[in-house]
């Protein structure tokens, strides 16, 4: 790979920020550095997650959407007559709004900041402070930092094949300062991470899809997450014995961002960095190099349908609840996905709407969001460079990658190759079925799953054709790994033949 995606975009663009010569965003997957050494911490007392409190009656949320639907118009229709009151009152509202929005994000992101400062003077720390970047850095970012998707699959199944196979799925926000940049190494463990999970099990992939996650654990360690969720465990049942919950697999990992738009609308983007090109996993799943959702917050006070509900509500105080001034739903503020339980909406966009600039920001020659997820992004990929490429996701979340399935790349490779067998009885080319086989047999030989007594099987019905085309007879004659395993194809289906014929025995000589 020449060039990462980032760049690539940036290119096409023509508007992207300068770029560091520290070093080069598309040679990221070669390993330069060791990660950070693990630390010892104390145990933290486990918690019973949600999944194990709803049971197997929330693993579809289908009723979910609709009802969403529905609040979601009556949230708008009472939005827009409040919207009718006098223009004084109105900008009044929206300024402190703003205000508060703005103070939230700054004592946020002091401590997020005072964390931050205390692990970089123990010199471990890749979060570096920027004057000149919390200058540029646009005012409807609320929130930036660190995204993980991971996967579960149900219990019993070892390799998904499909998202029907997996159990629930999971993204991790683990926020930065706004005014902060990416440097090198492993990031060090704080006490600010949120699990979410998504029990739609993909994410939106166009504006018609709303599904609905909610907020597994808040305020969390990484070393928390490792100990009570990461890991596979094993429990005992009255008929069926002992069952096994399988471990997380890691399927992605980016940057983010919170932003709000001109509309008092928030928005939930990212970039992903890894893995360096997107599968079929992925696609699968709804994960872009670069995709959005529209997010709003559920009020707990207001009712919604049954398989909606979760056990418990989070634990709001007075203050957050009259923020929802009786609304089913309100934009995200980052404050509110501090509380476990939280309930949140996921609506598909395109990007283009979700990093707009402030007409204010404009005015003033700020950067515009699109260019700081570009700049975060790109900086995520100079820390990847510098870890274990792909890898480097174990080194953040400080996990062997021993003990942790990787992006299903064995059931990835399966299908594609079942796909690939399915249609070679359709290539009659005798050209075509030679470099075939030689591109298996040759080239590319660890790469087996069937594919190469499949060509061979396939040059044993084109024979004829081959023979009468001399390019191509030229090509199979002349290969020697060809030729030796089209041979050892033909003994094998004479011994197979020789054997399942039964032998007649000899007579039994009269006696005398």
């Amino acid at each position: 790979m020449t060039g990462t995606r980032s760049s690539a975009r940036n290119a096409a663009k023509g508007s992207s920020p300068a770029k560091s010569d520290d070093g080069v965003a598309g040679t990221k997957r070669k390993p330069e550095a060791e990660p950070s050494p693990k630390r010892s911490r104390k145990a933290t007392k486990k918690q019973a997650t949600i999944e194990e409190t709803l049971g197997s009656k929330q693993e579809d949320d289908s009723e979910m959407k609709d009802a969403t639907d529905n609040e979601q118009e009556q949230d708008v229709q009472e939005m827009d007559q409040s919207d009718e009151k006098p223009d004084d009152e109105q900008t009044q509202s929206q300024g402190g709004d703003a205000k508060e929005q703005e103070g939230t994000g700054n004592a946020k992101e002091e401590n997020t900041s005072s964390d931050a400062k205390n692990s970089a003077a123990n010199g471990d720390d890749p979060i570096e402070k920027s004057s000149q970047r919390a200058k540029d850095v646009p005012s409807n970012i609320l929130e930036k930092g660190i995204i993980y998707f991971f996967t579960r699959n149900r219990v019993g199944i070892e390799d998904a094949d499909s998202v029907a196979d997996l159990q629930r799925t999971f993204f991790v926000l683990r926020p930065i300062p706004t005014g902060a940049k990416l440097g090198d190494g492993a990031l060090t463990d704080q006490k600010n991470n949120r699990l979410l999970a998504l029990p739609k099990k993909a994410f939106p992939k166009s504006h018609n899809d709303r599904f609905m996650a909610f907020v597994e654990k808040a305020n969390t360690t990484v070393q928390d997450l490792k100990e009570n969720f990461f890991a596979a465990n094993e429990y005992e049942t009255k008929t069926q014995g002992t069952r096994r919950t399988e471990p997380i697999t890691p399927v992605a990992e980016g940057v983010y961002a919170i932003t709000r738009t001109e509309d008092a609308t928030t928005h939930l983007v990212y970039s992903t960095t890894i893995p360096a090109e997107l599968g079929e996993v992925q696609e699968d799943l709804g994960i872009k190099s670069q995709g959005s959702f529209i997010i709003s917050v559920k009020n707990p006070e207001r009712s919604g349908p049954a398989a909606a509900q979760l056990p418990q509500k989070p634990d709001f105080p007075k203050e957050i609840i009259e923020e929802f001034r009786n609304l089913a739903w309100t934009e995200v503020k980052p404050k509110y996905l501090d509380y476990e339980y939280c309930q949140i909406l996921l609506i598909g966009e395109k990007i283009d709407k979700a990093v707009e600039p402030t007409k204010k920001d404009q005015k003033h020659d700020k950067e515009t969001p699109q260019e700081e997820i570009d700049k975060l992004e790109h900086e995520d990929e100079l820390r990847i460079q510098h870890l274990h490429g792909d890898d480097s996701v174990f080194d953040d979340l400080k996990i062997s990658k021993d003990e942790y399935p990787k992006y299903n790349l064995e059931s990835i490779k399966r299908k594609a190759a079942e796909a690939i067998i399915d249609r070679l009885p359709f290539m009659h080319d005798a050209l075509s079925t030679v470099d075939l086989a030689i591109c298996f047999h040759e080239q590319f030989p660890q790469i087996d799953l069937g594919l190469r007594k499949a060509t061979i099987k396939l040059l044993q019905a084109r024979l004829p054709a081959i023979m009468e085309d001399e390019l191509a007879w030229k090509e199979f004659s002349d290969n020697k790994v060809l030729l030796k395993a089209f041979h050892a194809y033909q003994c094998e289906m004479a011994d197979s033949e020789s054997s399942t014929s039964v032998p007649t025995p000899p007579a039994t000589p009269p006696k005398k």
